[in-house]
């Protein structure tokens, strides 16, 4: 079996390769516009027995948890799913 590559062949991969070369390059210049959470100290902004701590930082929002006081202790603030009936 003989390997021919002929003149259309070889632009065809060619041009493949680069198609592949830039849409990598593309695909990276893209990433580097959107970062990724900024991991920060985590900091805690309270009040009296409310208050939330700081875990990291997504673009222009905060990322962290709702914290409460009871009893002294800190305890963060957890939500679960529930369905109700819209007329209760």
């Amino acid at each position: 079996m003989k390997l021919e590559i002929t003149a259309k062949k070889a632009v065809l991969i060619t041009a493949w390769i680069m198609s592949l070369i830039l849409a990598g390059t593309y695909g990276n210049a893209q990433d580097d516009q959107f970062p990724l959470r900024r991991q920060i100290q985590p900091t805690f902004v309270t009040g009296s027995d409310l208050g939330f701590q700081f875990q990291s930082i997504q673009g222009e929002r905060a990322i962290g948890y709702w914290m409460i006081r009871i009893n002294g202790s800190w305890i963060q603030i957890g939500s679960t799913p529930s369905i109700r009936p819209l007329g209760d």
